[in-house]
């Protein structure tokens, strides 16, 4: 199993890497002229990377989802097994009492008791043994109108294929979650290479008596200390037009007066080092509605915030 290489929150993570970038663009010369690499685009590419990075579902989204699935299961489980008891009544109803045992396993009766313990594999093979019983029996378990009624096999059929679909969704969600965990924790990883990489750049850069302060921002204890601290946070952005879903550039979000940013050409902005709390922002862009909305801000984290213009 994979392990993260850092020992701090993930949402600390992203935060410290925003406002590393966001000095390395402050003091883009001084690194420029120490390795090619540093630049404009280099900073954008390293933003999007982290963006791409915290959008990748954490495990208890995934698990949310993977217990939902779970939880539907169940339910559909005991409609099976009600199901199932229906047939076993049609069947003894038209059939020799010495042939009970014979039709009523022959319908799936093996799988049942497995199937109200809860095992999902049975409750498959009961729901499609069933099913292919009733059309293989379907004239005499009608009896002319006066036994198993006619809908019953659609509502059969019907909940075997929902039930096989969400069990390999379900099958699916459990695999899944075990490789989207990896893949979130390379990301994270790869990102706190480039933050200890930066800050060891830094620290060979601003050596000079008067770079003091400069050298101070990339010290990793010093960075977690300003998301750590009182009232520290910050909000990033992704505007998207609300019909076609594209980024939208350059519009105006202003969090309040004296504050604004603009969107880049992915449509995304970002503002650090805010006050946490409350705060009324618009979105403005000639052709579309304006958009308001208030966001809350915690101590040291990076709000997203995503916004849907809609063209007047």
């Amino acid at each position: 199993m994979k392990t993260t290489k850092y020992h701090f929150k993930q949402s600390e993570l992203y935060t410290i890497a925003r406002f590393v970038l966001a000095a390395v663009t402050f003091l883009l010369p001084r690194f420029t002229a120490f390795k090619g690499k540093y630049t404009a685009l280099w900073v954008t590419d390293r933003l999007v990377q982290v963006d791409a990075a915290e959008d990748i579902a954490d495990e208890e989204q995934r698990n949310q989802d993977h217990q939902t699935k779970h939880i539907e299961l169940d339910k559909m489980v005991q409609i099976a097994i009600d199901k199932f008891n229906a047939l076993k009544r049609y069947i003894v109803e038209v059939f020799a009492e010495d042939l009970w045992e014979i039709k009523i396993d022959a319908a799936g009766g093996s799988y049942y008791a497995a199937t109200a313990n809860g095992d999902f594999d049975s409750t498959d093979q009961l729901l499609t043994r069933g099913f292919a019983f009733i059309v293989d029996n379907e004239t005499q378990l009608l009896d002319s109108g006066n036994n198993m009624p006619a809908t019953f096999k659609g509502d059969f059929e019907t909940l075997k294929i929902n039930f096989k679909t969400l069990h390999t969704d379900f099958l699916g969600s459990e695999a899944g979650a075990e490789l989207g965990t990896e893949d979130k924790i390379d990301a994270n990883n790869a990102i706190y290479k480039i933050l200890i990489s930066v800050n060891a750049d830094a620290q060979a850069i601003f050596t000079g008596p008067d770079d003091e302060s400069e050298r101070a921002q990339f010290v990793l204890e010093q960075q977690l200390q300003l998301v750590r601290g009182a009232g520290v946070a910050g909000m990033r952005f992704h505007v998207t037009d609300a019909l076609t879903g594209l980024d939208v550039e350059g519009v105006l979000i202003a969090l309040k007066e004296g504050i604004n940013v603009t969107t880049d050409s992915n449509g995304r902005a970002l503002k650090l080092q805010l006050a946490a709390g409350d705060y009324a922002i618009a979105a403005i862009k000639a052709g579309y509605n304006n958009f308001n909305a208030t966001v809350t801000v915690q101590t040291g984290t990076v709000k997203r915030v995503d916004i849907q213009l809609q063209k007047i």
